[in-house]
C-alpha cells in the first residue's frame, strides 16, 4: 500500500510503512525526503541500526547538500558519531565533494579534541 502511493503522497506513504513496521522503508523514505534528524530518532525508537554509510553514500551521488547535513546529523548526534568520520571524510573526497566536507569537517571538528587528529 505504501508503495503504492509514494510518489503521490509520501507523507501517508510514511504512515504506512511506520504502521506497517517496515523499518527499512520508514528509513529509506525519511533519508529521501531530508528528515535526517527524525530518521536517527525513529532508528534509535525501534533499536534499529540503519547502514548510515549506504545511506550517505547515495545521497552523496543523488543530493551533495542534503548528504552534508546528514553527516552533520550523524555525527553530532548526542550520544556519539554513529559513522566513522574518516570513511565519511573518504566518501565525500572520492567523489569530488570538497566544498561539502569542508563545510561538514568544520561544523564537525570544533574545538581542540586528539581524536579529530
Amino acid at each position: 500500500m505504501g508503495d503504492l502511493c509514494r510518489t503521490a503522497d509520501p507523507k501517508l506513504a510514511l504512515s504506512v510503512y511506520v504502521r506497517a513496521g517496515a523499518q527499512d522503508k520508514v528509513i529509506l523514505l525519511l533519508a529521501e525526503t531530508g528528515q535526517y534528524v527524525a530518521l536517527v530518532k525513529y532508528a534509535q525508537q525501534k533499536n534499529y541500526t540503519p547502514d548510515y554509510m549506504s545511506l550517505l553514500t547515495a545521497l552523496v551521488v543523488s543530493n551533495p547538500p542534503g548528504a552534508a547535513e546528514f553527516a552533520k546529523v550523524l555525527m553530532l548526534n548526542e550520544t556519539g558519531s554513529l559513522v566513522d568520520k574518516t570513511a565519511v571524510l573518504e566518501l565525500f573526497i572520492s567523489k569530488s565533494k570538497i566544498q561539502e566536507i569542508s563545510t561538514v569537517m568544520l561544523d564537525v571538528m570544533t574545538g581542540d579534541k586528539p581524536e579529530d587528529g
